[in-house]
């Protein structure tokens, strides 16, 4: 799902339908994939719990 690829197809086409499935599914996937990655892979040591003072 390349979005440079379907907008420069889409351009010579004359037709831009379906395009928001190729600019919105990459963004929404990294935007989870990130959160994911933040807060079940590796989530943040600094709790309250774990502070020594």
């Amino acid at each position: 799902m390349n979005p440079a690829c379907a907008f420069g197809s889409a351009s010579i086409a004359g037709t831009f339908r379906n395009q928001a499935v190729y600019w919105v599914g990459p963004l929404v996937g990294a935007a989870v994939a990130g959160l994911l990655y933040d807060n079940v892979l590796f989530p943040s040591q600094n709790s309250d719990e774990n502070v020594r003072v």
